[in-house]
């Protein structure tokens, strides 16, 4: 009899645990989309998957949009994996998200050092603040965490690291890195079309839905 109630509430356990990580992953799945809640919808290609899914559309994309009834704003917004290599030559993979350089709509929730008009400066990207020991350190000369003011190359291309921010916990292991979207043009390798997402904003009093179709 102890038995068999100790192998249920163990069964139980393993049930209830394997639930909890299945919610928590999923959870996580769509932490950008949450860190990005400025926009009331997005438009992205029908063959895309999941949030990091990178199907490119045409530029034209984002004046269409704007040109919708009820459409306040749209602007474009880049997210891509890219390669880049710290100061002392460690490589590393990220996901490099590119906002509109006069707006700057779509940026990280909470900025921890600098300000978000800082993105503007020449060369200029925003970090995790609570993420760099674990994704971005350095392996040589005794290694330490990217920090502000620091130089690294995205794909041979320099950045420097000119303020820092903390979002949700990602399902994936890249570290998220911002920057503009003109500057993720000149970073990213020249393919004809580069715009995966347009995020827009509905005008107060007109309906999500009916903008959406």
């Amino acid at each position: 009899y102890y038995g068999l109630i100790a192998g249920i509430a163990f069964a139980t356990m393993l049930i209830l645990q394997q639930s909890s990580i299945l919610v928590g992953f999923a959870k996580q799945t769509g932490a950008f989309i949450r860190d990005t809640a400025q926009a009331d919808l997005w438009i992205m290609d029908p063959q895309v998957r999941f949030s990091q899914d990178q199907v490119p559309m045409r530029d034209t994309t984002v004046h269409l949009a704007r040109g919708v009834t009820g459409v306040d704003w749209a602007v474009p917004l880049y997210q891509g994996f890219l390669r880049g290599k710290m100061p002392d030559g460690t490589s590393f993979t990220m996901i490099l998200v590119g906002l509109d350089d006069a707006s700057l709509m779509g940026g990280p929730p909470l900025i921890v050092e600098g300000k978000l008009a800082d993105l503007r400066r020449d060369k200029a990207v925003f970090i995790q603040a609570d993420k760099p020991e674990k994704k971005l350190m350095m392996k040589r000369g005794g290694g330490r965490p990217l920090a502000l003011g620091d130089r690294f190359t995205i794909n041979d291309n320099e950045a420097v690291v000119a303020g820092t921010y903390r979002g949700r916990e990602s399902f994936f292991w890249e570290p998220v890195i911002y920057t503009t979207h003109t500057r993720v043009l000149s970073f990213s390798p020249a393919v004809r079309n580069m715009l995966p997402f347009v995020l827009v904003k509905v005008k107060p009093g007109h309906d999500v839905q009916m903008v959406k179709r």
